[in-house]
């Protein structure tokens, strides 16, 4: 994994102009390839990380992992992630959240990880459990979960 930078548009536009990919998502992140430096800047600053996820082999962007809203009075910090379908039930986007966890908990000292995905969001919630996530809530639209560290 690599941090994600403006060099990665036109395939962070890809990724988010994928039909199943934005099955996972309330509203249509990038609507317009001229958004996509944009998406990436809010993405990567002010209190956001993100990082590409590529293949071992090759330098392809395959998917995007994000830290982000941290909470230094309570310590802690929100996750997220997308991944290519021809991606997905590999282990590709398991493996890259125990690297930004680990990542969390050294650099930001936080003490809980945060999950929040649509309630239809099946996948990715069966994910975050494997990791040791528990659930916070799940009314509505939405499902919170979160990952104690300490």
């Amino acid at each position: 994994m690599k941090p994600l930078t403006l060099m990665d548009e036109e395939e962070v536009y890809g990724l988010f102009n994928n039909d199943l990919v934005l099955q996972s998502y309330p509203v249509k992140p990038i609507d317009t390839r001229e958004q996509t430096p944009a998406f990436i800047r809010r993405i990567t600053t002010d209190g956001c990380w993100s990082w590409k996820i590529t293949p071992l082999e090759g330098s392809d962007l395959i998917g995007i992992c994000s830290l982000h809203h941290l909470d230094e009075v309570n310590k802690t910090i929100e996750i997220g992630g997308t991944l290519l379908p021809q991606y997905w039930g590999k282990g590709v986007m398991g493996s890259a959240f125990e690297i930004i966890i680990e990542r969390a908990q050294m650099d930001f000292k936080v003490e809980k990880v945060i999950g929040r995905t649509l309630s239809s969001n099946i996948q990715a919630i069966q994910l975050v459990k494997k990791l040791g996530f528990e659930l916070v809530s799940a009314g509505g639209s939405e499902t919170v979960l979160a990952k104690p560290l300490v």
